[in-house]
């Protein structure tokens, strides 16, 4: 026990580290992959709706699927609170003064919330209760998105020149390219 918690204790001082050491291949990752993905889905599921309100079931799931969990990410990047016990990757850690308080731009996203994270990665009990009251539908994924393209348009204007190129530039990390 006291062995685990010393390697708890020495893994949580290492993450401070990882979020000052890597912030241009973490921008890269959001900026070359996860926004454009997110953007993808949702371009494929406004075509879905267009063609037929009887869409393959397999389709329309596999892109409701991959665009929550993009959305679940770009939404946690611009809304969670940097956290010195949590490496994940947010907007503050590339502008300090970036506001939480246009959350109220996203109503339906916030309140979506717990359906998307209970249903979207999860095997869970909640998961069967959210989909019994109505599943997320490629209405609902739209609507997402738009909300998210507002603040992420948002946070794009507020960035300074240099940090936007870390967005926008290959490196290392980057996924590779189309």
């Amino acid at each position: 026990m006291r062995i685990r918690f010393f390697n708890l204790i020495v893994s949580l001082r290492k993450i401070p580290a990882c979020r000052a050491r890597y912030p241009q291949q973490a921008a890269s990752f959001i900026g070359l992959y996860e926004k454009p993905m997110l953007g993808q889905c949702a371009s494929v599921l406004e075509e879905l709706a267009k063609k037929s309100r009887d869409a393959s079931w397999l389709l329309k799931n596999l892109f409701i699927e991959g665009f929550l969990i993009h959305a679940r990410n770009v939404r946690d990047f611009l809304f969670n609170p940097p956290v010195n016990w949590n490496d994940d990757i947010v907007a503050a850690d590339y502008l300090t003064s970036w506001n939480k308080k246009i959350k109220k731009e996203c109503k339906f996203l916030h309140s979506k919330k717990a359906q998307i994270d209970r249903s979207a990665l999860h095997l869970s009990y909640s998961r069967i209760d959210y989909e019994s009251k109505g599943k997320l539908e490629i209405e609902d994924c739209l609507r997402i998105n738009g909300e998210l393209e507002i603040v992420w348009c948002e946070f794009w204007a507020r960035l300074p020149d240099e940090k936007r190129r870390w967005f926008l530039e290959r490196n290392e990390w980057s996924p590779p390219a189309s």
